[in-house]
């Protein structure tokens, strides 16, 4: 059974050969770390004989000139296409850019913003065809990747104090940009489908919650985000495509709505924010597929808790189908080659249907 095959059971509420084992980010400490442990050249899916699943996306800025305003041996800072002032770290440490400013801050610019989001072709990376076609060749789930409607608001667009103030100060500008954002992003997705690219899946990444619960509450995802999430499946319904939806923080809130929305699968579960699959799956059953929550605290630690996070996690999550093992969110340097793989052959071994 492919990788394609085995996640798109999962996905469609069925129960495959076994537990689809996935892993979408790795540190780059990690790997250094894993190759003095022994870790061969080669992706390290192929070692550990994961699932392999891939994204495909394309240019979905406003195709604003970038440029680098400043430069040291230990950071640069520059613009993006969104029109966001960042720095980025040059050290070694897994670090996010941090973001210093955005250019959008009232509704006058977003007349002129918003023509500037025209759907193309000339978007789409010109060997991409080729990527996608060696993906399939090797059996991979394909999902293609756009900006999810709320986040381009809060993290491409306003940023997050302005943003956040708006969607209450000004809901109407917040919902006519969610809005000309969908239709945007849904109209990339069929030039995708037109060039023969169809992906499996509509991954949409989009952190709307923090260690305490939603960034907004849920009268306003209802009033403002709601609407375009359900456009989304609309449109995958209409494709046969499948959503996955990413949210770090903890997300007991914000489950329910996406469910509502329609998703069928939430990554990573973040555990350290209090998110657990065990009790997730009592209270959700089959409604949504649940994909990660394997601790990469405890996979950091000896292999009596390791044993302890694998086995009971994949064993409740599994039952009927409806969960992919995954880190709850990507695995750093603190996790040795021999606790991940010992990890991994777990899973294998309890995730047996």
């Amino acid at each position: 059974m492919t990788s394609q095959e085995r996640i798109k059971i999962v996905l469609g509420g069925g129960v495959p050969d076994r537990v689809p084992l996935c892993e979408t980010g790795f540190w780059p400490q990690t790997i250094e770390r894993w190759k003095k442990e022994g870790l061969p050249e080669g992706d390290p899916l192929d070692y550990f004989k994961m699932d392999h699943i891939s994204g495909i996306s394309y240019d979905g800025t406003f195709r604003l000139p970038g440029k680098v305003l400043e430069e040291t041996a230990e950071y640069r800072i520059e613009t993006d296409g969104y029109g966001r002032t960042f720095k980025a770290w040059k050290n070694e440490n897994y670090s996010p850019p941090q973001y210093m400013d955005h250019l959008f801050k009232e509704r006058g610019q977003w007349e002129e913003l918003k023509k500037k989001l025209t759907p193309s072709k000339d978007r789409i990376q010109k060997d991409l065809k080729a990527q996608y076609e060696n993906l399939r060749k090797r059996g991979d789930f394909v999902f293609l990747s756009p900006d999810e409607p709320c986040w381009f608001v809060l993290n491409r667009t306003m940023g997050f104090e302005n943003g956040l103030s708006k969607m209450v100060e000004e809901p109407d500008l917040i919902r006519d940009i969610i809005n000309t954002h969908t239709d945007f992003i849904l109209e990339m997705c069929n030039i995708f489908l037109s060039e023969g690219m169809k992906p499996d899946a509509i991954w949409l990444y989009s952190d709307l919650c923090y260690k305490n619960g939603m960034l907004f509450s849920p009268k306003v995802y209802r009033d403002l985000v709601m609407p375009a999430h359900k456009k989304i499946k609309q449109f995958c319904l209409e494709n046969n495509l499948f959503w996955i939806y990413h949210c770090d923080g903890n997300i007991k809130e914000l489950l329910p709505l996406l469910i509502e929305s329609g998703i069928n699968a939430i990554q990573p579960l973040e555990a350290r924010q209090g998110n657990d699959v065990r009790i997730y799956k009592k209270q959700y059953s089959n409604k949504v597929t649940f994909f990660g929550n394997i601790s990469a605290d405890v996979l950091s630690l000896d292999k009596e808790r390791i044993r302890e996070e694998v086995e009971s996690k994949v064993t409740a999550a599994m039952k009927g189908g409806g969960y992919i093992f995954h880190s709850d969110h990507s695995v750093p340097p603190t996790v040795s080659l021999e606790n991940y793989k010992y990890a991994v052959e777990l899973a294998k071994d309890v995730g047996k249907y």
